[in-house]
């Protein structure tokens, strides 16, 4: 039961230091916290156990680092200059282009920053239905 508190206080602390920063740092203070609960021997892994674990410090290592180096701020500029490009084809070119994303980053959270870009692309494009008289 002590381990129990011992963790929740290293998950909180990870939490209150990664409130003031912006980006990346969130996510590379979580993989710490992981890294140094699972190497300690603070949690008993077993084998898959322990595979999901390196697996969710891998993505998002990934992830907190491209959003460091505003690779994902490229990317949204890119993706915004396409869709407006093929406005009539947008709703299989976001399909697709969420799709690669997500295969390229290997997660799904990297396509949040694309809902509003395909919203504001879709009501720019929309076009006013006037039923005939």
């Amino acid at each position: 039961m002590c381990a129990f508190f011992i963790h929740l206080a290293l998950a909180i602390g990870v939490l209150i230091l990664g409130k003031g920063k912006v980006g990346g740092n969130v996510g590379l203070l979580t993989v710490a916290l992981l890294s140094f609960l699972t190497f300690t021997g603070q949690v008993e892994v077993q084998e898959p156990t322990y595979v999901v674990i390196l697996l969710m410090m891998a993505t998002i290592t990934a992830t907190s680092g491209l959003e460091r180096v505003g690779a994902l701020q490229l990317l949204a500029t890119w993706s915004s200059a396409l869709l407006q490009s093929k406005r009539s084809y947008l709703t299989w070119c976001s399909a697709l282009l969420t799709y690669a994303l997500v295969w390229v980053a290997g997660t799904s959270h990297v396509i949040y920053f694309l809902f509003p870009i395909i919203a504001e692309i879709a009501h720019r494009s929309r076009r006013l239905y006037v039923p005939p008289s």
